[in-house]
This record gives C-alpha cells, structure tokens and sequence, in this order.
C-alpha cells in the first residue's frame, strides 16, 4: 500500500510542477502524450542434476513491465513492475507481482555545474546496477555477481546523482556498441538509501551510502575501455545494525564483436545484514567474477561465459563458486535463445544446471 501511495505521489508531484508550462493541453493529452511501455521476459527450461539424482523444470526466472512518462525537458516518471516465482512459504508456486522501480527523474537544467546529470528519487536503480548490466547483456542467465551472492540489492528507496563526464563518446560507438552511459571521460552515480532494497522493508534508523565512479581514460580513441570504483557504506539492514562496507573494482572493455570484464571485492557483511555471527558481528567476505562475450559476426550467434567465486570467513563460513558457458542466438532485435550450462559448488559440493533460456523484449 505504501508503494502505491508514493507512486502516486510522485506521479501528481510532476503533473502539477508542469501544469504552468502545459496549462494549454487538457490532463489526459499530458499524460497520455512522450510515453513509453515495455516489457522483457526471462522464461527457462532447467535441469539440474545433483549428487547423480535429475530434477527439471520450466519457470519464469523474471519479468518486467515498464511505464515511462515525460512531462518536459527536466521532470519525467518511471514505473517497472518485476514479476517472479514465489519458490518459499505456503505461497510456493504463484506468480507475484511486486514493484522493482516507481521513481522521479530531474535533469539538472537548472544547475549548470551538473551538466549531462540527472536526480532520481523513490525507488531506484543503485549505483552500480545500472551500469553493470548495461555491460553484462546476460540478466537471462543470472544475477550480476554482487546481487547473486547477496551482497547488495540492485534496487532499493533512496535519492541518487548521476551524470556524465566530459561530454558524450563519438556517435559511431553509441550506434554500433552502446549508448549507455555515454560520457566521453566516464560516468558517476551517487546515492542515499535505505539499505535493505526494494524487497525488505527498513529494520533500523540507518541509512547506506553507495557511490560509482568510472573512468574512460582514452575516451576519443579506445572509447571501450572503462575502469570503475564501488563502494558502500552503512549498516546490515537488521535492528542490531551489523557493519556493511565493501570496496569494488571493476575492469571492462566493449566493442561490438567482443566484451570483457573482471570485478574484484572485499567487504564486511552484506546489506541485508545476514552475513553475522551469533554476537552479531558482520562476516568479512571476498570474491572476483569474470565475464566475456565473443560475437561470430557477421551471424547473430555468440558465445560467452563468467566464472564466479566468493568467500564468506566466519563460523558459517562459505565458498562458493560457478562457472557458465553458453552459445546465444540473437533474434527480432536484441531478443535471445541461450543454451548454458552452470557448474556451481557450495563448500566443495557440487550441482550442474543445464538451461535452455528464452529473453523476450518489447
């Protein structure tokens, strides 16, 4: 109920800051006109084979549905619904429907130092979500490392900066590579939250500062290479309030037949608090994940992989670790048909999936 109300909150806030400049069209023509719907859709044949007994399944892995609504050159809205499969308690099995995104979005017009950046308030993308993925096109298959291991959320309520540095890349490489983030020197994101992410409601009276900072060092001619800085700091999103702090490097290069990337972090308990011991002291925890994608151009068919490992130091101490190869066939844009296989082991045991997946998007 709370995340309705504030969808409508933010919803009103932008129709009223803009009547004075739209007070000649009628209601419906303001909210009906610069918007935009889509949709992606991650649908999964799975078979998992573990200590020589098979279990197989077809599930919906996730689902979104977006709304976008531009108001004028500075206020616009966002609304994504996220769609899974309860897999726990006596709601096991039904499909729920729970918001992933219901936020405002600023351009900085008004403040010329801020060039090229943009507020967002509500419930946001975090920092370092929103530019990973734009690099590791393979949600399909897993969660990016620092969400899969549960670390960090990739969304949760807050307020964020985020901008460009130095102008945009040359138009050739946002058309033929990417357009996300398209700072000629790099990009920046920046952001107060509640910490326990759009899934968990606020424990405690902390709140977690998060922050990115990337630079493209030879942006006019390698506008491919970036190097990026994460970090967080606050508190697990429990009552005892354990210590949650990471440092995150992360090293990436995109062309249009190949991408390449390595992270490496080291922190102290994660955001949800539950990396503690029984005193409530946070765990220390480490890991590195790699990921390359190689295009067999001039088909739509790629091949690609990511090896994972995290470590957990404490009495419940764990090491964990996968390896994924797959072969892609891109289809009607940048839909996909992926076949993997994931090679996971928890403290020593072993599990092998074996996936043929579906991501549709509109």
């Amino acid at each position: 109920m709370n995340t309705y109300f504030l969808t409508v909150s933010f919803f009103l806030l932008a129709v009223f800051t803009t009547s004075a400049q739209t007070s000649d069209q009628s209601l419906l023509k303001r909210l009906t006109s610069n918007s935009s719907f889509s949709g992606q859709w991650f649908i999964i044949y799975q078979v998992e084979e573990h200590e020589g007994e098979y279990f197989n399944q077809f599930t919906l892995r996730r689902g979104y549905i977006t709304f976008n609504q531009r108001f004028n050159d500075i206020f616009s809205v966002r609304f994504t619904q996220d769609i899974t499969l309860d897999e726990e308690g006596s709601d096991a099995g039904n499909i729920e429907l729970r918001l992933k995104y219901c936020l405002i979005r600023v351009e900085n017009q008004f403040m010329p130092v801020l060039k090229n950046s943009w507020w967002e308030l509500g419930l946001i993308s975090r920092p370092w979500f929103g530019f990973e993925d734009k690099i590791n096109d393979y949600r399909v298959q897993s969660a990016m490392f620092l969400d899969k291991y549960d670390i960090l959320g990739s969304a949760d309520f807050g307020i964020s900066l985020t901008g460009l540095i130095g102008g945009e890349v040359n138009g050739d490489y946002q058309k033929r590579v990417s357009s996300q983030l398209p700072g000629l020197y790099g990009s920046y994101s920046i952001g107060v939250f509640n910490g326990g992410g759009y899934h968990a409601i606020e424990e405690n009276s902390n709140k977690t500062i998060e922050g990115r900072f990337t630079l493209r060092p030879f942006g006019d001619i390698l506008p491919g290479l970036q190097i990026s800085y994460n970090f967080a700091n606050g508190k697990g999103n429990i009552p005892s309030m354990p210590d949650f702090h990471f440092n995150h490097l992360y090293l990436s290069w995109q062309s249009r037949p190949l991408i390449l990337s390595g992270q490496i972090f080291k922190g102290s308990g994660n955001a949800g608090g539950t990396y503690v011991d029984e005193e409530g002291e946070a765990f220390v925890n480490n890991g590195y994940s790699f990921f390359g994608e190689v295009k067999i151009l001039p088909t739509n068919f790629a091949l690609m992989s990511r090896i994972d490992r995290h470590y957990v130091y404490g009495e419940s101490s764990g090491d964990y670790s996968s390896v994924v190869a797959g072969l892609c066939y891109r289809f009607a844009g940048n839909n996909k048909l992926l076949l993997n296989t994931d090679f996971r082991k928890v403290n020593g045991a072993a599990t092998r999936f074996y996936e043929a997946a579906i991501e549709i998007r509109f």
